[in-house]
C-alpha cells in the first residue's frame, strides 16, 4: 500500500499534505529515497524525472550563500537519493555537494545553517546543532549506507496480489539481501 501511495504522489513531484497543489523541493529527495528503499524507484518514469530535475535543478540550487529554505533538510535527503540512484547523478552531486559543505565548515568543526528553515530558534548555538547533523550526514551518506544498485530483490508475494488482506501482509524488507 505504501509503494502505491508514494508512487502516485511522486506524480505529483511528493506534494506536503493531501490538499497540497504540486510538490515541494524540500520533499523530491525524501519521497525518491522512500521508493528507492522500496526497490520501487529505478525504471519507474516520474522518479527517473525527479532524479534528472535533482541532478539539474536542485544542483544549481546547491548555493550555501543562495540557499533555498529547508536547504540542508532538502539537501540531505536529495544527497540519499543520489547516491542511492547512483551513476552521472551521483558523481555530479558528489562532487559538488562535498565542496560545498566542506567549504562551509566553521573552525571549531560545526555549520551554520544556510537561509532560513523550519525550527529555527534563533539561538546562534541551537542552530548550530540541525546544520551540523545534515552536514555530517551527507559527508558519511557512502559510508553509512549500501548503494540499492547493490540489493537483489524479487516481487513479494504481498505485491503480486493487489487484494492484501491487512497491512500485517506487507513486509517492508521485502526480499532484500545486501
Amino acid at each position: 500500500k505504501s509503494i502505491r501511495r508514494l508512487k502516485q504522489q511522486s506524480i505529483q513531484g511528493f506534494p506536503y499534505g493531501p490538499k497540497a497543489k504540486g510538490g515541494k523541493h524540500s520533499l523530491l529527495g525524501v519521497g525518491t529515497l522512500c521508493l528507492q528503499l522500496f526497490n520501487s524507484a529505478k525504471g519507474f518514469k516520474p522518479t527517473d524525472q525527479i532524479m534528472d530535475t535533482l541532478k539539474v535543478d536542485a544542483l544549481a540550487k546547491l548555493n550555501w550563500e543562495s540557499a533555498p529554505k529547508n536547504a540542508l533538510y532538502s539537501w540531505y535527503y536529495s544527497t540519499y537519493a543520489m547516491f542511492q540512484h547512483g551513476d552521472k547523478h551521483w558523481k555530479a552531486w558528489n562532487n559538488k555537494f562535498q565542496d560545498v559543505i566542506s567549504k562551509n565548515q566553521n573552525p571549531e568543526g560545526s555549520w551554520n545553517y544556510p537561509g532560513d528553515f523550519h525550527g529555527h530558534s534563533g539561538d546562534d548555538i541551537t542552530d548550530k546543532i540541525p546544520a551540523s547533523v545534515f552536514s555530517c550526514l551527507m559527508l558519511e551518506v557512502f559510508y553509512r549506507y549500501a548503494p540499492s544498485s547493490l540489493r537483489t530483490s524479487t516481487t513479494h508475494k504481498s505485491l503480486k496480489n493487489d487484494k492484501m488482506k491487512s497491512d500485517d501482509d506487507l513486509d517492508i524488507f521485502g526480499d532484500v539481501t545486501i
